[in-house]
């Protein structure tokens, strides 16, 4: 008289399949990350975007274990440099050949002088491309429009404008 599907044991699946579902920074109001930073590496800017200060941070990891929502990742890689040890080589092969062809002077430009570049050992979070707000900003004081709220679409994340299942883009 049990529930149906709880009366038996269940299915056994030969192959399991995992999915990876992105989740970007929350932007918490009272971000429980913000408080424990012994560095005061993370805080809310003016516009309200929980931000992290990369050259503050020195990776003690507290705020990602006070994230609610885990989206706070430790970088264990210097990966603009070329990479020398065998474990690194053993356990991403594919990385290792693009640090290499990375740090080789031309490809040294594709490097997007927008973007703060991390270095290694400190935490990284979602920023929701707080350069693409600025632009957007500095294009309305151009213009004499008002900064405080942009038009629909001025500023786009790079995740959402590369997302392929092209949710609606006037949610930003």
């Amino acid at each position: 008289m049990g529930r149906r599907g709880l009366d038996g044991p269940l299915e056994v699946v030969e192959e399991p399949q995992t999915l990876f579902e992105p989740m970007l920074c929350q932007h918490c109001e009272n971000a429980p990350c913000e408080t424990v930073c012994p560095f005061v590496a993370t805080m809310h800017s003016a516009d309200g975007l929980n931000q992290q200060v990369y050259n503050r941070c020195v990776g003690t990891r507290y705020c990602a274990n006070n994230c609610p929502f885990k989206v706070r990742r430790f970088n264990y890689w210097e990966l603009s440099k070329k990479q020398e040890s065998a474990f690194f080589r053993w356990l991403v092969p594919r990385i290792a050949r693009n640090a290499e062809l990375n740090t080789r002077a031309p490809m040294q430009m594709k490097n997007n002088p927008e973007v703060t570049v991390r270095a290694r050992g400190v935490m990284e979070k979602c920023s929701f491309c707080i350069q693409r707000i600025r632009a957007a900003g500095s294009e309305a004081i151009r213009e004499g429009r008002p900064t405080d709220h942009f038009p629909d679409g001025a500023a786009v994340p790079a995740c959402l404008e590369a997302c392929p299942t092209a949710p609606s883009r006037s949610a930003t």
